[in-house]
């Protein structure tokens, strides 16, 4: 898709030596996101992971935040784990700010975990349980209910998606889960490509997820509603 660029393949050949060498997770030096100019678009590289000292917003986590802080028409969202606070809170405040059009499907197996953002976005808390009774939900001001999982056959009914569309220009993809996990602990690669092109690929591949999604409150049937300390 990218052919013959020569400094994207040393961005990765870099990433690969140092795990080569035997250097993974904080062991690796810290690198700050790469931006580079491609066609009529761009691609930025960033890998994971950061220390929990970092600033969070040059995180993976913190830069998807950013990213979707900017968007203005639509943001649609297909991810095998979605739990990282910082990106439900800014994906609340886009929707505060007026964008209408936020759409999220969730791998089925992750979606009604009880740090699941699902939650948030549907306004609703997790039944509390013994294994998990300090999980912090932070409902959003004005709730979505295009918010669900696919419902395909078994063999292909999971998403193990990383990636999301904005403003239909803009593709996140890459192997970095959307979690703490996913921010401070994995090897893992994030990927934004600014082209309407590439975008249009990934959002056709979320509209057929999402015609097969189970959407709304009823998908949570256990959920309840939140206290005011949630």
């Amino acid at each position: 898709m990218i052919p013959e660029n020569h400094q994207i393949a040393s961005i990765f050949t870099e990433e690969f030596n140092y795990m080569w060498q035997g250097l993974f997770k904080s062991y690796k030096p810290k690198r700050s996101p790469i931006v580079i100019p491609v066609g009529h678009g761009t691609i930025a590289i960033n890998f994971s992971p950061n220390r929990k000292k970092d600033n969070i917003a040059t995180t993976s986590n913190g830069i998807i935040a950013s990213y979707m802080q900017q968007a203005q028409k639509s943001v649609h969202i297909a991810v095998f784990v979605y739990s990282d606070q910082k990106i439900s809170d800014t994906l609340g405040n886009v929707r505060d700010r007026g964008v209408e059009d936020i759409k999220v499907l969730i791998d089925p197996d992750f979606f009604r975990q009880p740090y699941s953002k699902a939650y948030d976005a549907m306004g609703v808390c997790p039944q509390p349980s013994k294994s998990s009774p300090f999980i912090k939900v932070k409902p959003w001001n004005q709730p979505i209910m295009t918010v669900g999982f696919p419902t395909a056959p078994m063999g292909d009914r999971g998403v193990h998606s990383k990636m999301a569309v904005l403003d239909g220009v803009l593709a996140i993809a890459g192997s970095h889960n959307w979690s703490n996990s996913g921010n401070y602990m994995n090897d893992e690669t994030l990927v934004f490509i600014n082209n309407p092109i590439v975008a249009a690929h990934y959002e056709r591949e979320f509209n057929r997820l999402y015609e097969i999604a189970e959407l709304g409150l009823k998908t949570l049937p256990s959920a309840r509603k939140c206290r005011v300390n949630s």
